[in-house]
């Protein structure tokens, strides 16, 4: 009877033990705990960056300020972080007024402004190109206001810049998106022109419009711009690129173009429309011989509220608008479907917004 008692008790004890949870398992189904502040990253000017926490007042000012602002609207549900902007803009159609109602309010600061201007918003971060380190840096630093420097110049930095911003704001998932976004618009243009033996590549020309009291000039990009490297990866031969030596736009004369003789011609004008100005240049005496001109292949460079062809969201309708015109036979262009399919992917716009809002300042030479 007492070996009975005893074992029964053993029994029992090891069952209740069984049925008890275990420690260890609980610990391992509780969510992961949330990094309070941003992890550490390295900006566009080498430095490496540690945020104390998630701001929350961001100001963007500097030079090339639209680029940076249409990148970081790119990021919903964060337009309430911005403070201030420079008012500085490429047109008077200001696209933020569609996509932020109250972006008219936020664009309080004059061009290039100080770190005293600055200040009195309060900001917990400012973001700038790096060119304006050596200019602004010190006032930042002094008022231990903390600066962020990011460089939208080239497709790589596309990338790089948009996952420092996704990690400055919370949102790194978004960020990998539109990294996708960007490479996916891409390999709708590489994938079909990457086989091209040079012999099919015809020789472009990108040239820069501008007529100041009645004058007009001409300049074409550095060979490490934006619009550079887009003629080459639209299937085209960039043939100013060897001959030009300076690090932004170079002036060059109507003899320079006449000497060049290019295949096609694509004509930039950041003040007016660019088809305008390349129906002034089938005018001209000079470039009327070109190859260009008399086989009807100079264009003006599409735009909306900015032209496509600079180092913006925009510079992948540029790209596939660009190797449609050098390459219609391979790269389809339907305008109205493009640009729509763009500001929904990239900045989540319905199609009425933008048939109402975009679609009518289309400018350029667009199919």
């Amino acid at each position: 009877m007492y070996i009975n008692k005893i074992t029964f008790l053993l029994v029992f004890s090891m069952l209740l033990s069984a049925c008890m949870p275990v420690a260890n398992a609980i610990s391992t189904t509780q969510p992961p705990v949330e990094s309070t502040k941003p992890e550490i990253f390295t900006d566009a000017s080498g430095s490496s960056v540690q945020l104390a926490n998630y701001p929350q007042r961001i100001v963007i000012e500097g030079k090339q300020a639209q680029m940076l602002i249409n990148f970081f609207y790119l990021f919903p549900d964060q337009v309430s972080k911005i403070v201030g902007m420079q008012k500085t803009m490429q047109t008077p159609d200001n696209f933020l007024l569609v996509i932020d109602p109250a972006a008219a309010s936020k664009l309080n600061l004059e061009q290039n402004a100080s770190a005293e201007q600055v200040a009195p918003l309060k900001p917990d971060l400012v973001l700038l190109k790096t060119s304006m380190k050596q200019q602004l840096s010190g006032g930042f630093a002094a008022i231990n206001i903390p600066v962020v420097y990011m460089d939208f110049e080239n497709p790589d930095q596309f990338t790089r810049e948009t996952t420092n911003l996704g990690i400055i704001l919370n949102q790194k998932q978004r960020a990998i998106e539109i990294n996708s976004l960007f490479s996916d618009w891409e390999k709708q243009v590489t994938t079909k022109v990457a086989d091209l033996p040079a012999e099919k590549k015809p020789k472009v020309l990108v040239v820069q419009y501008s007529a100041t009291s009645g004058t007009a000039t001409f300049s074409v990009p550095s060979s490490s711009f934006l619009q550079t490297a887009t003629v080459e990866m639209a299937g085209g031969i960039a043939m100013w690129k060897n001959d030009v030596k300076g690090s932004g736009w170079n002036t060059v004369g109507l003899e320079q173009i006449a000497a060049w003789d290019p295949d096609m011609i694509f004509v930039i004008n950041y003040s007016g429309n660019s088809k305008d100005s390349a129906n002034k240049l089938i005018a001209d005496p000079i470039l009327k011989q070109l190859k260009a001109v008399k086989n009807n292949h100079l264009y003006g460079f599409p735009g909306d509220f900015i032209s496509w062809d600079q180092p913006d969201p925009r510079w992948v309708l540029g790209l596939n608008w660009l190797a449609h015109k050098i390459h219609p036979d391979l790269v389809a262009f339907d305008t109205r479907s493009i640009v729509t399919k763009f500001y929904s992917d990239f900045y989540k716009l319905d199609s009425s917004i933008v048939n109402e809002k975009i679609i009518p300042l289309l400018k350029g030479d667009l199919p």
